[in-house]
């Protein structure tokens, strides 16, 4: 009988260890990037692959960020957030994201918006790429459209800002929760 209630006891405090643990934001989450005070994003010549399909929108950030939104006509309802590959060195430069788009074209073509900054800095400042990536989130949710769902997607480089993203905007510092997925 002890030995039961031991391994019942143990077992009650194996499950419990399990349990997730509510992190709590880190000071200031949730508050640095703020969409309120951005200016509206422009209409903008698309790429020519997504030209007869989508339209396209660009602007520049309140922290210096430049970026570049795609809009398919047969929107699913589904933004995906793209953090790009690199990092990139000097001063950010809008084509970067054109660039990008057009190397991540096929998913406007499938129907997802498209939404990529250029970062407002280069070099690895990994923390502040995530921030940018929240801020053009928002201004697309303020000025553009309300999507059913937001993908988070990091490719090469970009996966650890999609990863940080995640974890700074993913755990409740953001009511609702910004990102329903993270493809990296």
């Amino acid at each position: 009988m002890a030995l039961r209630l031991s391994l019942l006891g143990l077992a009650a405090g194996l499950l419990a260890a399990c349990a997730p643990m509510k992190t709590p934001p880190a000071a200031g989450v949730g508050t640095a990037v703020p969409a309120s005070k951005e200016a509206a994003p422009v209409a903008t010549a698309c790429p020519k692959d997504i030209e007869a399909i989508a339209r396209c929108l660009s602007g520049q950030d309140s922290a210096g960020a430049y970026y570049l939104i795609a809009m398919p006509n047969a929107w699913n309802q589904v933004l995906v957030m793209h953090s790009h590959g690199g990092p990139t060195l000097g001063a950010p430069k809008a084509e970067r994201a054109v660039e990008d788009l057009e190397r991540w074209s096929i998913m406007v073509r499938a129907g997802y918006a498209w939404a990529g900054s250029t970062f407002r800095q280069g070099g690895v400042a990994v923390r502040a790429a995530a921030e940018d990536t929240e801020r053009l989130r928002r201004i697309f949710v303020a000025q553009v459209a309300q999507p059913r769902r937001t993908i988070l997607h990091g490719q090469s480089w970009g996966a650890g800002v999609a990863a940080m993203g995640a974890d700074m905007f993913g755990h409740g510092a953001v009511s609702p929760r910004p990102y329903d997925a993270v493809l990296l």
